[in-house]
């Protein structure tokens, strides 16, 4: 379709409502999808904050050698 308007065409009244309801109820529907943007973005700044935690690489190399260990033996102490 190139958008030119034929000739012989005739609408019916219900065929002219149906479409103006439906411009109306698409056009709610994006104006209420709008609403939802700012949670949308919220929740995809929280996704990439877990993510950078998740990733993140200590500093203290669990595996470095010449580390020292704690006897649990030697401390005692009381809850």
């Amino acid at each position: 379709m190139s958008g030119e308007i034929q000739e012989g065409n005739d609408y019916t009244g219900g065929t002219v409502m149906a479409i103006i309801f439906t411009v109306i109820i698409a056009a709610f529907s994006l104006a209420g999808a709008g609403n939802h943007a700012k949670s949308v973005t919220e929740a995809k700044i929280a996704g990439k904050l877990a993510y950078d935690v998740i990733d993140h690489v200590p500093s203290i190399d669990p595996n470095a050698s010449g580390k020292k260990s704690v006897d649990s033996n030697s401390h005692k102490g009381r809850i």
